[in-house]
């Protein structure tokens, strides 16, 4: 997003597009959070197990 957020201030990407992908990446890293938390959880589950 920083990326973004450089290249939407030097005008190398047009505004809205930087909205868009901003956006995206966000969308994107839920996903990976989502993913993280629910391996962390099963593996909680596991040691709790044994």
């Amino acid at each position: 997003m920083a990326k973004v957020y450089r290249e939407a201030r030097s005008g190398i990407v047009d505004g809205q597009d930087a909205v868009k992908l901003t956006w995206m990446l966000q969308a994107v890293g839920k996903v990976i959070e989502g993913s993280d938390l629910e391996k962390r959880i099963d593996a909680l589950a596991n040691k709790q197990r044994d």
